[in-house]
């Protein structure tokens, strides 16, 4: 396994593979669907399918993402986006089975991205955080660009992209992320006993002595406009 720079070279490959697997399979995804003689109404219920996902399991996934570390997030990320592209190869004639796939990669994406900003954020100086960041974002951003090539792969038509060749590339490249994401170690992480939330630690801050004011927000401001004042005068 691999940490420091050669960590964060692992990371940029596999940030750059997931943002070609979405930005490839995503439109092919319509495509197909548009081949089984879908409407507009479905397209968009296809796309939305996608970001189930993030809108229900988001918080959940980060809390897990926080119990296992970074490389078993993305290993997880990585298996689901695989999954989804053999469930889209397979699909056949079922556009159920496209929107099934549609959640999975959404699933993928969401546990992905994930681990990525989290290792990304544990592995930054704060010097270097933005370059890092920048550099991040240029593999993400590279991803998107050789993504939407996949369209002009040889064996499709006028009218129709080669949408299995797609998954199927897809496919292989998740199998390739998923080989990165084995060799990505996480950074060192303190207990979960040691890493106080936001609540508890507002909690403790506003129990120390000196500290403790009015219990709502109104009257905490007008008491320390009021303390200001005072001091003034």
């Amino acid at each position: 396994m691999a940490t420091g720079r050669r960590g964060l070279i692992l990371l940029l490959i596999h940030a750059a593979l997931m943002q070609i697997i979405i930005f490839g399979m995503r439109p092919s995804l319509s495509y197909a669907a548009l081949g089984l003689g879908s409407s507009p109404a479905v397209l968009g219920v296809l796309s939305a399918f996608y970001a189930l996902p993030a809108l229900f399991l988001a918080l959940p996934a980060g809390r897990v993402t926080d119990l296992i570390g970074e490389r078993r997030g993305m290993v997880i990320g990585a298996v689901t986006v695989a999954a989804a592209a053999a469930v889209a190869v397979s699909a056949g004639s079922s556009l159920v089975t496209l929107m099934v796939a549609s959640v999975l990669l959404g699933c993928g994406q969401m546990f992905t991205v994930l681990g990525e900003q989290s290792y990304v954020g544990a592995i930054s100086t704060a010097r270097r955080s933005d370059t890092t960041f920048g550099i991040y974002g240029f593999a993400v951003a590279l991803g998107q660009t050789v993504g939407p090539a996949m369209l002009i792969l040889p064996g499709g038509t006028v009218d129709m992209p080669p949408v299995t060749l797609i998954f199927g590339v897809s496919l292989a490249c998740a199998v390739l992320m998923l080989v990165v994401s084995l060799f990505i170690r996480s950074p060192a992480r303190s207990g979960l006993v040691e890493r106080l939330g936001m609540l508890r630690t507002a909690r403790g801050v506003l129990s120390t002595r000196g500290c403790r004011t009015p219990s709502s927000p109104a009257a905490w401001c007008w008491h320390r406009s009021t303390s200001s004042s005072r001091t003034r005068r």
